[in-house]
């Protein structure tokens, strides 16, 4: 029954094609003699490195000039050095002793040992407020508002370590000028009010 139906199917398409005086439909295609088509995988390209920012020239000042500048360096190279695992420049500009720093070179020589990765966490200062000079060290304390953007950890497999929304608050900066130039002493982040 269902063959009969079939057969007049095909045989009511054969008459109206005939009909029309179109060709008649091409055979359907035979995928077992069909050669396989090569597929190519595409290879990820890699990220390209980011690159450092030189350091602004107001740091040569050792005024609040010169502090806000130190801070603003500073934050600048956060998110770079998390990415890289590069810390020269990091070293160059950490006081010691500052507990941040040093918690932050860590992790990016642990991270760029494990083949981990570290993007976004890009920080931008506003308001940004250097306080009197403090006697005790000479150094300024400056304050700040900042607004960090959405960041992404990832093991070296590509699992998800850690992924963030960003953040925003307050940070203090401690800052020293020093006969090897800005030193950060210390690393205060505070919710905004």
């Amino acid at each position: 029954m269902i063959r009969s139906v079939i057969a007049t199917a095909a045989l009511a398409t054969l008459l109206l094609a005939g009909c029309t005086g179109q060709d008649p439909p091409a055979p359907p295609p035979d995928f077992q003699s069909a050669e396989p088509t090569p597929t190519t995988t595409p290879t990820p390209t890699p990220s390209p490195t980011p690159e450092f920012p030189e350091p602004p020239a107001d740091l040569v000042r050792t005024d609040e000039v010169g502090a806000a500048a130190a801070a603003g360096y500073f934050v600048a190279l956060y998110p770079l050095v998390l990415s890289t695992g590069n810390v020269d420049a990091w070293d160059a500009i950490s006081g010691d002793p500052c507990e941040f720093c040093e918690s932050i070179r860590r992790d990016a020589l642990s991270m760029a040992q494990k083949g981990e990765s570290y993007s976004g966490g890009v920080i931008g200062l506003s308001d940004v407020e250097v306080l009197g000079r403090d006697d005790l060290i000479g150094g300024y304390p400056v304050d700040a508002k900042f607004v960090q953007s959405p960041s992404l950890y990832q093991a070296a497999d590509g699992s998800i370590i850690t992924q963030t929304d960003g953040d925003s608050g307050i940070v203090r900066i401690d800052t020293l000028n020093t006969s090897a130039g800005w030193k950060i002493l210390a690393v205060v982040v505070r919710d905004a009010p």
